[in-house]
C-alpha cells in the first residue's frame, strides 16, 4: 500500500526566491526579452500631440418661470449638451476635415469615414456649472493638432451664424 499523501503547501516568498535564484539565468533573459519587446514597441509608436480649447455657450436670455428648476433653482442644461453634439457633427467635423486640409492626409484619407476618426481622436467634455465646453484633439504633428481644432471650432461657429441667420428668416417670414 503507498504512503498517505501530504496536503500541498502554499510557497513563501522565501521559496520562491530561492527558485528565482536557482533559475536566475532563465529570469534574467525572460526579463531582458520583455524589456526589449516594451522598448520596441515604444519606438515603433506614432507620437500623438494634444491641442486643446475652452468655449464658453452663450445661455441667451433670462430663464421664463416655467424654465426653471424648482427644486435646484437651475436652468435645464440640455442646451450646454446640445451645443457639444452640434461641435463633433458630421456636417461640422466634415467641414473641419476640408477646410485643415487634412482629409487628404493619413489617417483621415485611409480612414472609411474620415470624420468619424477624427471623432475618435477628438474629446469633448462639459461642465455643468461653468458652461464651458472643453475640446481637444490629438494629432501626429503639433501643427495638425492645432490646426484641426481651429478648424473644427470655426466651423463649429459658423454653422452656429448660419442657424441664427436661418432662424431670423423664418420668423420674418412668420410674421410677413
Amino acid at each position: 500500500m503507498n504512503p498517505p499523501v501530504e496536503a500541498p503547501t502554499s510557497l513563501s516568498l522565501a521559496d520562491l526566491a530561492a527558485v528565482a535564484w536557482r533559475r536566475r539565468w532563465l529570469c534574467a533573459g525572460v526579463g531582458l526579452t520583455v524589456c526589449i519587446g516594451l522598448f520596441v514597441g515604444l519606438m515603433r509608436q506614432t507620437p500623438l500631440y494634444e491641442a486643446k480649447a475652452k468655449l464658453a455657450v452663450d445661455r441667451g436670455r433670462k430663464a421664463v418661470e416655467f424654465q426653471a428648476d424648482p427644486e435646484s433653482g437651475r436652468i435645464e442644461f440640455s442646451l450646454l449638451n446640445t451645443q457639444r453634439d452640434m461641435l463633433q457633427s458630421e456636417v461640422v467635423l466634415k467641414a473641419a476635415l476640408t477646410t485643415a486640409g487634412a482629409d487628404g492626409r493619413p489617417p483621415y484619407s485611409l480612414a472609411t469615414e474620415p470624420t468619424e476618426a477624427l471623432r475618435q481622436r477628438m474629446k469633448v467634455a462639459t461642465s455643468r456649472d461653468s458652461w464651458v465646453i472643453q475640446a481637444s484633439v490629438r494629432d501626429e504633428s503639433p501643427q495638425g493638432a492645432m490646426t484641426l481644432l481651429r478648424a473644427t471650432i470655426d466651423s463649429f461657429l459658423a454653422q452656429q451664424v448660419q442657424m441664427r441667420g436661418q432662424r431670423a428668416v423664418d420668423a420674418l417670414s412668420f410674421l410677413s
